[in-house]
């Protein structure tokens, strides 16, 4: 399956609610970025609120055109607060539907249905151990997840 963006609501701080068609939802926030020459037509609130969604991008309108591709929002969505490090996790929560919540140190969270994984006989143990009950799954899925970091102790 070829991920897409299904949704995108922009939020009065400047975070972008975003839903994709797999059932990940992400929150960026773009706070940060509208300091940059890519983004900074978007502190305009009238700009910011008419975002559209396409396939593969997020689109505003306006004087000048910004679109926010998939491949970058990745990159954005795990930038670190340092330049040229990645971000941390700073907590990962499951419910028992094997919904996976990230918070990550820079603002910005992913809440991620990981039970098609448990179909794959790699992660079939860790259907009989309950949804991640350990460090060792939660690395794991974070890994999956696409944002692999070191877990912070305090998880």
């Amino acid at each position: 399956m070829i991920v897409c963006f299904q949704n995108a609501v922009p939020r009065e701080d400047y975070t972008l609610d975003i839903i994709m068609n797999n059932g990940n939802r992400l929150f960026l926030d773009m706070s940060k970025q509208l300091e940059t020459v890519q983004f900074c037509p978007l502190k305009d609130k009238n700009i910011w609120n008419s975002v559209e969604v396409r396939d593969t991008c997020l689109r505003w309108g306006g004087n000048s055109i910004v679109e926010l591709s998939i491949d970058r929002l990745a990159g954005l969505f795990k930038m670190g607060l340092k330049f040229g490090e990645d971000a941390k996790i700073d907590s990962v929560t499951s419910e028992k539907n094997w919904l996976l919540h990230l918070k990550l140190d820079n603002g910005n969270h992913l809440d991620m249905d990981m039970s098609q994984l448990l179909e794959f006989s790699l992660f079939a143990p860790l259907s009989q151990k309950g949804p991640m009950e350990n460090h060792e799954s939660k690395g794991i899925f974070s890994a999956l997840a696409g944002f692999y970091y070191p877990i912070r102790d305090s998880c």
